[in-house]
């Protein structure tokens, strides 16, 4: 297992498209929507505005590129924190989740 920093420069970058990818997916499929009051800021009604656009010129398809030119900073932000967090297993190597049982 390595962490982020234990990475080469590709497998970074790799962490961070991967990161960045994953995301759009989420907003796309509506699994993550952001709180714009508690963050205290426009970014799920930016991604919104651009998934409108997508669709009021019929191209839904474009809708992640969309988001990118109005959300990337935002969204390249989050990917690289994710990527910080994350663990990366090598070949041969398993990991398993395991929740706590509620009350341990």
């Amino acid at each position: 297992m390595r962490t982020y920093a234990q990475l080469s420069e590709t497998e970074q970058a790799l962490a961070r498209e991967h990161g960045i990818d994953s995301l759009l997916e989420d907003i796309l499929t509506s699994r993550l929507r952001f709180d714009d009051e508690e963050n205290h800021d426009d970014l799920q009604a930016r991604i919104d505005n651009a998934i409108l656009a997508a669709e009021r010129n019929l191209t839904p398809w474009f809708a992640a590129e969309i988001i990118l030119e109005t959300c990337r900073e935002d969204i390249e932000g989050i990917a690289q924190c994710d990527a910080e967090k994350a663990i990366y297993l090598d070949a041969g190597e398993h990991a398993i989740y395991l929740p706590k049982a509620v009350g341990a």
